[in-house]
């Protein structure tokens, strides 16, 4: 008998319900190609971002995209809270299994499933190193833990569950850990991050010599006004000075398209293997992830709002290439 109750207690910790659990229906790699780059010259990037006028909108031009994205975010968020309202514990509760348990022994194998299923959900380093163990670890850890609730399962093989766990067809955990560990990379931005500062270091030394240059114009009289340059020298050297920012934003820009080309074609390498698998099972239309169902709503959670930080990132290259269009055309 104890044989039964420990293989019904694996089946238990093992699989989940196997009701449909549906995701968003929301392909990270289309979505992804439908976002327009930025800009390529400081033209475009002005018509882009000053389309309204003298108010600047980098946002403007993305708008029908990033408004399909908050449609899917929210529907997202409707899916989740759908799954929290009905598992507030933050995990699906496995379908009972028949035992020849006493009820003590029940409560015990019950006990000892909300235990690992807690676990499980909650620390994805033990999910995958148990996800990782022989069919005799696996055995061996649910002993202990039966045992830490009174009972002590019989030695030798026990038997295996008739059906395979719900979701084992894909390796979930493997994909969500690797996209959830990439994601919280930011090696990808240093090289990003010394190009704005490289160039904020070269418009501030534009500004110096525009202001040194000023300084070196000659002083007239005005009368009751005093002493002052002239206003129309003065122009010539903010003209020129202008010419110098515009010159250095164009630079900044192509290196700014390199790198938004690297960043999208690392985002397509990151989410192109869980983002086929979900296609491959429609979303969870009809499929169950069984104990992976949290995690992976997560990591398409998380692809999302790497999707959004693309287009913000579209939008902040356009923005400040516009920026010293805008500031050169308002002097001429």
């Amino acid at each position: 008998m104890k044989k039964d109750i420990f293989s019904s207690l694996l089946a238990l910790l093992i699989a989940a319900c196997i009701h449909a659990q549906p995701l968003v229906k929301a392909d990270a790699i289309a979505l992804l190609g439908e976002l327009a780059p930025p800009p390529a010259t400081l033209a475009q990037a002005y018509d882009r971002v000053y389309a309204g006028g003298n108010t600047a909108d980098p946002h403007a031009f993305y708008k029908p995209w990033t408004d399909k994205l908050e449609r899917i975010a929210k529907e997202q968020q409707a899916i989740a809270e759908q799954y929290y309202r009905q598992n507030p514990m933050g995990y699906q509760a496995p379908a009972a299994t028949k035992t020849k348990a006493s009820p003590q022994q029940q409560a015990a194998m019950d006990a000892a499933t909300a235990e690992l299923m807690k676990k499980m959900t909650s620390d994805p380093a033990f999910a995958q190193k148990f996800a990782a163990m022989s069919e005799q670890e696996q055995h061996t850890y649910i002993a202990e833990l039966l045992a830490e609730k009174g009972l002590k399962p019989a030695t030798g093989q026990a038997n295996t569950p008739a059906e395979m766990p719900a979701g084992s067809d894909h390796d979930w955990m493997g994909m969500c850990t690797e996209l959830m560990q990439q994601s919280v990379d930011a090696s990808q931005w240093s090289e990003y991050i010394a190009l704005q500062q490289q160039y904020a270091d070269e418009h501030a030394a534009i500004n110096d010599w525009v202001s040194t240059e000023i300084n070196k114009l000659p002083m007239y009289e005005y009368g009751e006004y005093g002493h002052d340059h002239s206003p129309e020298e003065v122009k010539a050297v903010q003209k020129a000075g202008l010419e110098k920012h515009r010159q250095a934003a164009a630079r900044m820009l192509e290196q700014s398209l390199e790198h938004y080309a690297l960043y999208v074609q690392h985002l397509k390498e990151q989410y192109t293997p869980l983002n086929e698998a979900l296609k491959s099972v429609h979303y969870g239309e009809n499929y169950a992830f069984g104990m992976h169902y949290q995690m992976v709503m997560g990591a398409q959670m998380t692809m999302l709002q790497g999707l959004n930080a693309a287009e913000q990132h579209a939008a902040d290259i356009a923005a400040e290439a516009a920026r010293w269009e805008y500031e050169w055309r308002q002097i001429q």
